[in-house]
C-alpha cells in the first residue's frame, strides 16, 4: 500500500467515526427517559463493563456502560437499585445511555 491509498483509508475511517458521532448525538434529540435495571458485569478484552436492561412497548432492550463512568459502587449495590434512569432515542432503543446521576462519576 502506498501513501495515496494510506490517506485515503484515514480519510475514509475518520469520516465514517465522525458520521457516526453524529448520527449518535442527533439520535437523542428526540429521547425519552426510563427506569431500567443494572442485571450483571462483562468484561471485553480486559475492560469491564456493567450490563443494564429496560424495557420499551414490551419489548426488552440491553445496554453496557464502563465501569470507569461508574461511581465506586458494588454490583450487588447497583443491582439493588430498583429505577436507574436511562435515555434511549425515539428512532431506534439502539441509541441508549444511562443518564442516572446517582451512579455516574460525570
Amino acid at each position: 500500500m502506498n501513501s495515496k491509498q494510506l490517506n485515503r483509508l484515514l480519510v475514509i475511517v475518520i469520516s465514517l467515526i465522525v458520521l457516526f458521532l453524529v448520527v449518535y448525538n442527533l439520535s437523542f434529540l428526540k429521547s425519552r427517559t426510563i427506569c431500567g435495571k443494572i442485571i450483571g458485569e462483562h468484561e471485553i478484552k480486559g475492560a469491564k463493563y456493567i450490563r443494564y436492561r429496560f424495557i420499551i412497548d414490551n419489548d426488552t432492550s440491553e445496554g453496557s456502560l464502563s465501569v470507569l463512568d461508574v461511581k465506586r459502587i458494588s454490583l450487588d449495590s447497583l443491582k439493588k437499585i430498583e429505577c436507574v434512569q436511562i435515555q434511549y432515542s425515539e428512532f431506534s432503543s439502539f441509541f441508549n445511555r444511562v443518564v442516572d446521576k446517582r451512579i455516574l462519576k460525570k
